[in-house]
């Protein structure tokens, strides 16, 4: 499927998580939400769960958590396709247009939404 820089709201995002990024109840902490200094995600492209799993635990090890495009915008994140030389899909969530670290509101909104699908 062609990949181009477009976001639609449906499609997935996808995030290695590792143990300690998780909070007391097992789910995502905001830790796991702080990148360097933009938050990498695989985006899905409308690809099968399973699929983006197996290809992601190539490069990582942990868990797999995930959460869509419009969850982002929601939190008035803003989704940037960034391929890499190690993924195509490689993307990343930024605060906004203009700001790529995630503020700390906007990383306690979306940790709540991710969902985590590979334990």
């Amino acid at each position: 499927m062609h990949i181009n820089s477009n976001f639609e709201d449906d499609e997935n995002l996808y995030r290695a998580i590792r143990l300690n990024q998780l909070d007391e109840d097992g789910n995502v902490s905001m830790a796991a939400l702080k990148g360097n200094p933009g938050l990498s995600v695989e985006r899905g492209n409308y690809r099968l769960d399973d699929k983006v799993v197996l290809d992601m635990k190539k490069r990582f090890e942990g868990k797999i958590a995930k959460i869509t495009v419009g969850d982002c915008r929601k939190a008035n994140a803003h989704v940037v396709y960034k391929p890499s030389k190690l993924s195509e899909y490689h993307s990343e969530i930024h605060d906004s247009k203009d700001k790529i670290e995630l503020s700390i509101s906007k990383r306690r909104k979306l940790c709540k939404m991710m969902e985590i699908i590979i334990n």
